[in-house]
């Protein structure tokens, strides 16, 4: 039964009329005041708010335990609220926003207000049209996430077909200029590897997730066929001999290091001139147990050092440049974090090992490295152990 308080007399619609339209109307109708008092709302709007005609009418629409939103979360100011606008004569379409509901949950509301003048032209009351979009809007975000999805599927197929399609390419070239044909194990394995990420980026696609089947899997074999599979230049890689072995996606995992490394050496340093793809140029850039120098640092005008460790405590391991680093990023940072406030495409290839992190149940954080470059650690002591 739609509830009303005192209201003046409605000389167009007769009083039955009036309340067969608020209680038939598919959309929650309210009337608030001049002070933000409810004096009347129809069935529809109790639905909404999943009580009774006789508990709205009466609570005020300013009052602080409705806490009003816009849909991103942040606080409406009081003079934006749509009732605001409609008490200073404004009227409004389509607002959405969210309200706290009275069992604790949140409902995503659009509003219609506008507002309501008596004979002389002075306002008296604001009416509301309300709608639950609840619904839509969960739908509508899941289908921006959906749409994201396949925006960013593109873009990874593009970024992370990039290097092994190089490195083979370069292998051919040096195949065809020194007639030593050995070199076409390489170009075979990059086409291995292109055909591992294309599998991999299926799976994301079709069952929402980055993640596939799981096995123990040792780090340093990761970060070494990873490093192989990189334009590396002359950068240097510094892999600890003690490093554990992780349950984890072993295509995923590699590809982790991968755009790990890519970062470090594209945005570290610049790389010397040269073919990268050259049997020699690997191995010079690779030392299994080379304790780092003092001097290490020095590298960072000319060549990059990418260092992988074990966690000293703990269960994990970190990955970290002497590079430039980011300006101002001084302490570690949730990496979904950071993402969030540096939306760029250049941080594509950190968007992917967060997700690969994420779909492992790691922590992963990026912050200073201790010889002035970037490091990200990987705690992987949370992540549920595979059945």
């Amino acid at each position: 039964m739609t509830t009303r308080r005192d209201e003046p007399a409605y000389e167009s619609l007769s009083e039955h009329v009036l309340e067969q339209v608020l209680e038939t109307s598919p959309i929650g109708i309210v009337v608030a005041d001049r002070s933000g008092t409810v004096t009347l709302a129809n069935e529809r709007t109790a639905a909404v708010f999943d009580s009774e005609t006789e508990t709205i009418v009466g609570q005020n629409v300013f009052a602080p335990e409705w806490d009003p939103t816009d849909v991103d979360g942040e606080p409406i100011p009081a003079e934006e609220n749509p009732f605001s606008l409609a008490f200073d004569g404004e009227t409004t379409y389509g607002r959405r926003l969210t309200v706290a509901l009275p069992d604790g949950e949140r409902a995503v509301l659009r509003l219609n207000t506008a507002p309501i003048r008596d004979g002389g032209g002075e306002i008296v009351y604001a009416v509301a049209t309300v709608e639950d979009v609840t619904e839509i809007d969960r739908r509508q975000r899941e289908l921006a996430a959906k749409n994201r999805q396949l925006e960013s599927l593109a873009s990874v197929l593009s970024h992370d077909l990039r290097n092994p399609l190089a490195v083979a390419r370069g292998y051919t070239d040096l195949a065809h200029e020194t007639g030593d044909l050995s070199l076409l194990a390489k170009v075979d394995a990059a086409h291995v590897r292109m055909e591992e990420l294309v599998d991999s980026l299926l799976l994301l696609a079709r069952r929402g997730h980055a993640i596939g089947p799981k096995e123990p899997v040792a780090l340093v074999t990761a970060a070494y066929a990873a490093w192989q599979s990189v334009e590396t230049g002359d950068a240097m890689f510094d892999v600890g001999t003690d490093l554990e072995t992780v349950v984890a996606d072993r295509v995923r995992l590699q590809q982790l290091f991968e755009n790990l490394f890519r970062n470090s050496v594209e945005h570290g340093a610049r790389p010397a001139s040269g073919r990268s793809a050259s049997g020699d140029s690997v191995k010079r850039s690779f030392t299994s147990s080379r304790t780092r120098s003092d001097d290490s640092v020095e590298h960072g005008g000319d060549r990059v050092t990418v260092t992988v460790r074990q966690f000293e405590t703990g269960e994990g391991f970190s990955v970290e440049d002497d590079g430039p680093g980011i300006p101002g990023l001084v302490e570690p940072t949730p990496l979904g974090e950071y993402l969030d406030r540096t939306d760029t495409v250049e941080g594509l290839g950190m968007k992917i090992v967060n997700a690969i992190a994420e779909g492992h149940d790691w922590r992963a954080t990026v912050g200073p490295g201790r010889a002035g470059g970037l490091r990200f650690e990987f705690d992987v002591g949370t992540a549920p152990e595979e059945e």
